[in-house]
């Protein structure tokens, strides 16, 4: 091993650190307990297996252990393994908000597992988020002024990775937070328990959401939109689909919604009537004919110069020999 780690434990949490007062160590410790219980009360999230914790002194050794991550990364949760790496940024309660935040994602990548499913990323850090307890000030403040000016982003484009712009992620995050917290608030924990359940069954997220809240990804964003004092979110209108033609045509396999469904389009049919047929081509292209053309005329120039060196060259060693 890199570094001399120590290793702490209790319930279903192992911590293990270096570089770090025992006291510190235990504080963390504590604030793992205490993920522990809130996630099992606010979200009926237990883990199934012991959550390995590891906590680097600094943000620097922390990155080093680890491959690329936006520079504003302060931890990283790896559910398959439950295990957590972290560093400490100085600031004791932000470090223990981490342990708390990045123990949701263990919780909720574990209780709401598939092979073939899809968390969507709002509802796995809004979870996360949540379970740190109120807004820390720049994410309100962000989350305020975002609702003041109604420059929110539509939830379902916040479905795959947050930005790595650090003032996009942190309304990326702020907003997560508030769907999540009016889920809950609104429509108690069973229902959020439920539905990490259906998602661990690969039910897709929409399908999971109007199962258990009677609304899809954008009627909970606009429900959300209206509690805070906002018009309904706008939703683009389904095209109708296109009349079937004599040509196949083959859906595709789906796989993570976008946050823009293309506009299904149909297969031309043919102009042409029984009666008419369509031009046929007697040879190649004018130009094309003109550049082979050109191309077989510099050819034999070129073999005509070589042959005409030789002839000459054989002409002069003749007439060396006579003299």
């Amino acid at each position: 091993n890199v570094h001399d780690w120590q290793t702490l434990s209790e319930s279903d949490i192992r911590l293990h650190y270096y570089g770090m007062s025992a006291e510190a160590a235990n504080n963390m410790l504590a604030s793992g307990i205490e993920g522990l219980r809130r996630n099992r009360e606010q979200a009926g999230m237990t883990p199934d297996i012991p959550v390995d914790i590891f906590v680097y002194p600094n943000y620097e050794d922390m990155r080093d252990a680890i491959l690329y991550e936006p520079q504003w990364t302060g931890g990283l949760a790896y559910s398959d393994f439950s295990i957590i790496i972290m560093g400490i940024s100085g600031d004791a309660n932000w470090d223990q908000d981490t342990i708390i935040h990045e123990l949701t994602h263990i919780l909720v990548g574990r209780n709401a597992f598939t092979c073939v499913g899809f968390i969507p990323t709002w509802l796995n850090e809004g979870l996360a988020v949540y379970s740190e307890g109120e807004l820390d000030g720049s994410m309100k403040t962000q989350l305020d002024l975002a609702i003041r000016d109604d420059t929110l982003f539509p939830l379902r484009t916040l479905g795959g990775s947050f930005s790595e712009i650090p003032e996009k992620a942190l309304l990326s995050y702020a907003q997560s937070y508030g769907v999540v917290k009016f889920m809950l608030e609104t429509y108690g924990q069973e229902k959020m328990d439920q539905l990490l359940r259906d998602l661990s069954d690969a039910k897709p997220i929409d399908a999971a959401l109007i199962e258990r809240y009677g609304l899809d990804t954008d009627g909970l964003d606009t429900a959300w939109r209206e509690s805070v004092g906002l018009a309904p979110l706008v939703v683009a209108q389904a095209t109708a689909m296109p009349t079937p033609t004599h040509v196949p045509t083959f859906v595709p396999i789906s796989g993570v919604p976008l946050a823009v469904t293309p506009t299904p389009y149909a297969i031309p049919t043919s102009s042409f009537s029984e009666t008419e047929s369509p031009e046929v081509r007697s040879g190649p292209p004018i130009l094309l004919t003109v550049a082979l053309l050109c191309f077989c005329l510099m050819l034999l120039l070129i073999v005509g110069v070589i042959v005409l060196g030789v002839v000459l060259r054989r002409g002069n060693t003749k007439g060396g020999d006579h003299v």
